[in-house]
């Protein structure tokens, strides 16, 4: 008998049981609103007092499918505090990285939370990276999850017109954090779970693509040479991004003998302390 037919087969098992997890906390709207409430009272005494009960619950709480709601609720409130709107950031970021990957287009509730967490998850990004000032430890952990998303989800995500898409549409902070989460991600077969095809595949993608990458890191370097804490971070974060690139492999040796970035950003250092 063909496994992925057999209804006691352990994968088939676990899959109808994560089906009937996330019909029921669907379904279950008073339990719901509940849990919410929960949830935001306790990351307010997590925050405030390290409360060991309440910390205890998040952990467990953040593996739920109603993580994702309430995460992007708070990230989406105007009345949510900086704390908490990176606690939830953190959640996301653990849920993309460590949840279930989204792979098979037949995985219908995947697919599903999969569909709804990429339409908020880009408004949230898009408006956090518009900012004039930035939150840099905010949008970090943003991007982590954004990129996970990316190289996890294919069912959900096209790679390569995404990041493209990405490239060419989203605001150049936000551009700039993304390609600097980007490599690990992609092509870090412990941190994703990535199988060997697709880690490959990423990785080809990465390096053909590393000209555009380097050039818009030197293009962010030269326009940030005004002397305050917003231009030093976004220096910083071409440097650290291209080097993301460097020590995964991604960047040609012929293209590195050659790289412009590193020499571009040292004269702008020191053009702007004169």
């Amino acid at each position: 008998m063909d496994p992925n037919k057999d209804p006691n087969y352990v994968h088939n098992q676990h899959y109808i049981k994560h089906q009937e997890q996330f019909q029921n906390q669907m379904q279950n709207q008073d339990n719901n609103v509940y849990e919410l409430k929960k949830y935001h009272h306790y990351v307010k005494l997590t925050l405030e007092s390290g409360n060991k009960e309440a910390s205890t619950w998040i952990m467990k709480f953040r593996k739920s499918t109603l993580a994702w709601r309430a995460a992007i609720e708070t990230l989406k409130s105007g009345d949510s505090s900086s704390g908490e709107k990176l606690f939830a950031a953190q959640v996301l970021s653990y849920k993309s990285r460590r949840g279930p990957p989204a792979i098979d287009p037949n995985r219908q509730d995947l697919v599903l939370i999969g569909n709804e967490v990429r339409k908020s998850m880009t408004e949230i990004f898009v408006h956090y990276s518009s900012m004039r000032d930035f939150d840099p430890p905010l949008l970090k952990q943003l991007s982590a999850a954004f990129t996970a998303q990316i190289a996890r989800w294919p069912a959900v995500y096209d790679y390569v017109k995404t990041i493209d898409d990405i490239i060419v549409s989203f605001p150049p902070v936000g551009v700039a954090f993304i390609l600097s989460a980007l490599p690990e991600i992609s092509t870090n077969r412990g941190a994703a779970g990535l199988p060997p095809q697709r880690r490959i595949d990423y990785h080809r993608y990465l390096r053909l693509k590393i000209s555009n990458i380097h050039d818009f890191y030197l293009s962010l370097a030269a326009e940030s040479q005004n002397n305050n804490a917003m231009a030093v971070i976004l220096q910083e974060l071409a440097i650290r991004g291209f080097n993301a690139y460097i020590i995964t492999n991604c960047v040609p040796g012929k293209f590195l003998a050659n790289c412009n970035l590193m020499k571009g950003v040292v004269e702008i250092l020191i053009s702007s302390k004169e």
